[in-house]
């Protein structure tokens, strides 16, 4: 029988702690899929309030319309509705076929550290709706970009540079605010596009 190297010992000992202490059903296409609606989501929305494609400026005045806020919440939860359902139908499927358990302590630390600073964010966001509108895209990247950073302690070390792409992007809205729905159709379009083949392409293929 041949002996097994100390170091491949190591290393699958190593792998083995890894895979105890994070959740690896996370899937790339999920996050392709996510990109995609955002895209059509940003397209949708900027055609139904006339905005130019060559300058997404959403001025601040417009937040004090209700229709117009009204019409964004609505976006905003049918986006997140799509996203969440998106995320967990293909966990699901990736977890049954790599036999790895969807429901343990490391998919709730996971939730939790996702979640909260996510659900901060919205009840910030949703606090500076009425006055402030204009807050809501840059800190809705922030926010996101947060929760991205905390979930990445529970699953791939790769989400935590997403997290700060984003977080970029929201830093860079704040200041450059006639586009940030530019940044945030970058931030919630493109680079989940990009990210999620970059998963899919590294640890799904």
């Amino acid at each position: 029988m041949k002996e097994q190297n100390p170091h491949d010992s190591i290393a699958e000992i190593r792998k083995m702690m890894e895979n105890s202490t994070r959740f690896l059903s996370l899937s790339g296409f999920s996050g392709v899929v996510i990109g995609i609606y955002s895209m059509v989501a940003v397209f949708l929305f900027a055609h139904q309030h006339n905005f130019d494609f060559t300058h997404f400026d959403i001025d601040s005045n417009l937040w004090f319309d209700p229709g117009f806020t009204k019409s964004a919440l609505v976006y905003a939860v049918l986006l997140f509705a799509a996203s969440l359902a998106t995320s967990l139908l293909f966990s699901l499927r990736k977890s049954r076929k790599n036999k790895l358990p969807i429901l343990s302590s490391v998919t709730r630390k996971l939730a939790f550290n996702f979640f909260t600073p996510l659900i901060v964010g919205v009840l910030i966001c949703l606090y500076f709706l009425p006055n402030y509108g204009e807050l809501i895209l840059p800190f809705s990247l922030i926010f996101y970009g947060f929760a991205l950073l905390f979930a990445s302690h529970y699953t791939f070390n790769t989400l935590k540079y997403f997290g700060l792409c984003q977080l970029v992007l929201g830093i860079l809205a704040l200041y450059l605010p006639a586009l940030q729905l530019v940044f945030w159709s970058l931030g919630f379009g493109a680079l989940h596009i990009v990210y999620g083949l970059f998963m899919y392409l590294k640890f799904e293929k």
